[in-house]
């Protein structure tokens, strides 16, 4: 069977995310993608672009064609995001070519703040696989500088702290699902694939609420 290699930056490092999503996919290791920049964009998802200097930290999966078919649908490939191919490096210097969704255009030109319950998603995956935080919150402030906004800066320090709070995340979800659909007045399926705040929703209610997440199907 053929496998690819995939260069994970934002919500697909969650362990509990990718279990669901690709459970047969296969953890390589923490890698970094030199001379390319985390962001925010589109609605507050996560994408990298070239930047002299910078530093992505990651996670190789090695993935199935089922697997990679699975997250084509949940990134929305290829009208939200695209595939390249990016080199990677490992702890000790080693050189991988690894696929990369990278978000296209237009969206990827507009900075916008991820919410809270997403970008906790990818916190939970830097800390899990050792992966410094430090650079997630960097482009976190970045992002916070480029949008010009700080209602959802304030909205993140008021849920710090409080992601085991499930019956605040769930508040947090619906919240986020309703704005989602209604979001540009796009078609179904863009709505599905481009910018599902949704998705992240139904993951929070996999986890304890089954009849939850069937009914958001």
């Amino acid at each position: 069977m053929e496998e690819n290699l995939y260069f994970a930056y934002g919500s697909n490092l969650d362990l509990e995310q990718m279990a669901q999503r690709c459970p047969d996919a296969e953890i390589v290791g923490p890698v970094r993608l030199e001379n390319y920049e985390l962001r925010f964009r589109g609605s507050g998802f996560a994408t990298v672009a070239p930047k002299k200097g910078s530093t992505v930290h990651g996670l190789v999966w090695k993935l199935t064609p089922n697997c990679e078919q699975s997250l084509d649908r949940y990134e929305g490939y290829p009208r939200h995001y695209t595939k390249e191919t990016v080199t990677v490096k490992d702890a000790a210097g080693a050189e991988l070519p690894v696929m990369v969704y990278i978000m296209a255009e237009p969206y990827c030109r507009q900075p916008a703040l991820p919410s809270p319950y997403y970008y906790r998603v990818i916190q939970r995956g830097f800390e899990a696989n050792g992966l410094p935080v430090e650079s997630l919150q960097a482009a976190w402030d970045r992002t916070v500088d480029e949008a010009g906004s700080t209602s959802q800066s304030e909205r993140l320090s008021e849920t710090e702290g409080r992601s085991g709070n499930s019956k605040q995340r769930r508040r947090l979800c619906k919240k986020e699902d309703h704005q989602n659909r209604d979001h540009k007045g796009q078609d179904p399926n863009e709505q599905e694939n481009l910018f599902a705040g949704a998705d992240f929703c139904r993951l929070a209610d996999q986890r304890g609420r089954g009849d939850a997440y069937r009914r958001n199907q």
